[in-house]
């Protein structure tokens, strides 16, 4: 069957109404997702956090007054985070990060924050959009909007369109894309890349196709990204080569030139904030090679992410797997009847149609390049298969059209002519086929929406208490410890806030904002967690102690920092320190043992706030840890199947 392309129609359909429909949903889920992983925070919200606030005096001033904290305790001590937190990854002697990534979100970010601080649109406008207090930090809606915008324009380019509704059903419907979506992730990054480079690849835009794919190569921080384009790249070369005849040229005007532009342009910036010429690229590359080197935080079994497709993706991982089977039985049937042809007319079509499978099934290779890769690894993690799960939603639509179109078209399905059976097509096969589908797949997207819910209802405790904090204060009305005599701003303590074993839930430095005129700083205390945490930015930030700050400067001094995750003094803030505490209800007596242990007297906490936070280890109906079932789910925690702790924010007494 030659493919049917997208019709005059379907396109006005596709942009005028699914990609507005797919951009508000995800957005309006993007506010209520929590956030999966810390390394989002802690590598990119707090970066875009310190780069953005950096040069405000006000803040300035008052980390001055937060290095004062805790001069009567421990030299060793963490004054807390004002300008954002910094990872080892960004230390000025390891450099593992590049800046360039973030760049422009930032540039993007302070257009953002020019809009809020002019109070248009109104306040009240979030609200339907959030049940949270909005800040800069959920700028991610930017990237939303992208990924989602090469979402349709992927689909659209697709050689069939039930294949590209099903996968756009699919892609909106995955509890999986629906957190990956809306992270500041490098991998994230790199899937709406992938989708966009696809794109241009099935159209033959093979100019975008390189930008892209550079881009996405040497501007994101994650070189590991290229292994999902080069079967897409070596197709674009082997066309230039055969149907264009103009490799050569292509390679000297496009690929080398880009390649130094953007390279080039990456290790400018880069050399802005480290104040050397360094490639983060390559030293990433270097460092997750090495033997034992990722291995420091943490291995897992193969089960870790056959657990994680299912639990993001259901069956459609499971059938996704097996995509590229119809492709190359396709691509084998096209290529007999090729030879077997009697006339150049059916030659051509066979020619036009087996290119299209064989673009199909150059798609769907990058999905078994990176299994190859990633699985073996011992060090694994959850954003990891964020890259593949485009190709697994296509190819669990290739296998299902492919079934139905087959079962259909088949010759004993109804006893008529050929003729008769093309008549009837656009009447009755493809109709049912769109049924069928909607069999298979509805119960999937159900599956996939229940899963969506229960992350957001289970999990987002951290970003809606960390969101009460400075009414919380505020209500509180801790008073400020003026220096006697002084009017400086920089004689103010600020107020402390501090977590223990909680810290991979902190959602970013956006949350911790001043109240009342008075400064807030957030602090981590000892806990149970013995490898490394990460230390506020200084104003030198990644560049050495002499790059960004002047001699009488109170921080000119950077972070000490180790790769071998080992706990740092600094990383820490004394316990006696800290007005307030975050803290899940059932760890506050470990948080508590370990700050005690260094002092004199016992500090007693009194919650006054608290959310309630899902304890999946408490839970022991399995089915309610997964989904979240209506009514059930309450029958369920009446019962005792279920159990929730608290999310608590604790003052001290």
């Amino acid at each position: 069957m030659p493919p049917s392309y997208l019709s005059s129609s379907s396109c006005w359909i596709w942009t005028f109404v699914v990609l507005p429909i797919h951009v508000g949903y995800r957005i309006a889920l993007a506010n209520r997702m929590p956030i999966m992983d810390c390394d989002e925070t802690f590598n990119y919200w707090e970066v875009v956090h310190y780069l953005l606030f950096r040069d405000d005096d006000d803040n300035i001033n008052a980390a001055a007054a937060a290095a004062a904290v805790n001069d009567s305790n421990s030299s060793n001590s963490n004054s807390g985070s004002l300008l954002g937190f910094q990872t080892w990854e960004y230390s000025n002697e390891y450099a593992l990060r590049t800046y360039a990534y973030l760049t422009p979100l930032v540039f993007l970010a302070r257009i953002y924050l020019q809009i809020l601080r002019r109070s248009v649109p109104p306040s009240w406008f979030w609200s339907l959009l959030t049940d949270q207090i909005f800040d800069p930090s959920r700028s991610s809606k930017i990237a939303v909007f992208v990924t989602t915008v090469t979402n349709v324009y992927m689909y659209t380019s697709l050689w069939f369109a039930l294949v590209g509704w099903v996968t756009e059903f699919l892609l909106i419907s995955a509890a999986g894309t629906a957190h990956a979506s809306a992270a500041l992730l490098p991998s994230s990054t790199l899937m709406g890349l992938w989708l966009y480079a696809a794109a241009a690849f099935l159209r033959k835009q093979h100019g975008r196709f390189c930008v892209l794919a550079i881009l996405a190569t040497l501007a994101i921080g994650w070189p590991f990204g290229v292994l999902v384009l080069v079967p897409l790249g070596i197709g674009v070369l082997v066309r230039e080569l055969v149907e264009r005849e103009r490799l050569m040229i292509f390679v000297f005007l496009w690929i080398i030139p880009i390649t130094i532009l953007v390279q080039g342009l990456v290790m400018f910036i880069d050399y802005q904030h480290y104040g050397r010429i360094v490639s983060p690229l390559w030293n990433i590359l270097l460092y997750n090679t090495q033997a034992g080197g990722d291995e420091l935080y943490g291995v897992e079994p193969l089960s870790y992410y056959i657990k994680n497709l299912v639990l993001n993706l259901n069956y459609v991982a499971v059938v996704g797997i097996a995509g590229i089977l119809p492709l190359m039985w396709s691509l084998l049937v096209r290529c007999n009847s090729e030879r077997n042809a009697s006339s150049n007319n059916n030659k051509q079509i066979s020619s036009s149609s087996s290119s299209t499978w064989k673009d199909g099934w150059i798609l769907m290779v990058p999905l078994y390049l990176w299994l190859a890769v990633v699985v073996p690894r011992p060090h694994k993690e959850e954003r990891f298969l964020y890259p593949i799960y485009p190709c697994l939603c296509l190819g669990a639509a290739i296998v299902s059209v492919s079934f139905v179109q087959g079962l259909l078209n088949h010759p004993w399905w109804i006893a008529k002519s050929q003729k008769e059976r093309e008549q009837e097509k656009m009447t009755s096969i493809i109709p049912l086929s769109v049924f069928l589908l909607a069999m298979i797949w509805i119960p999937a997207g159900i599956i996939s929406w229940s899963r969506t819910i229960a992350l957001s209802r289970y999990y987002s405790a951290p970003l809606l208490l960390y969101a009460q904090i400075p009414d919380a204060i505020s209500k509180e009305n801790v008073s400020l410890n003026v220096v006697e005599g002084s009017d400086s701003k920089s004689s103010i303590t600020p107020t402390v806030v501090c977590t223990c074993g909680e810290w991979y839930r902190f959602p970013s430095s956006f949350f911790i904002e001043s109240v009342d005129s008075s400064d807030v700083i957030f602090g981590f205390a000892p806990s149970t967690f013995t490898g490394q945490l990460p230390q506020p930015f200084t104003k030198d930030g990644s560049g050495p102690p002499s790059f960004s700050s002047s001699p009488s400067s109170s921080s000119s001094t950077t972070n000490q920092f180790n790769d071998k995750n080992l706990p740092e003094p600094g990383s820490y803030m004394s316990l006696g320190n800290c007005d307030f505490l975050v803290e899940l209800s059932t760890s506050l007596h470990s948080c508590t043992e370990q700050g005690n242990s260094s002092n004199s007297d016992i500090i007693k906490w009194q919650p006054i706030v608290q959310v309630p936070f899902f304890n999946s280890e408490a839970t022991t109906s399995t089915l309610h840890r997964i989904l979240y079932i209506p009514h059930l789910h309450e029958s369920a925690i009446q019962s005792g199947e279920v159990q929730y702790s608290d999310f608590v924010l604790y003052a001290k007494k």
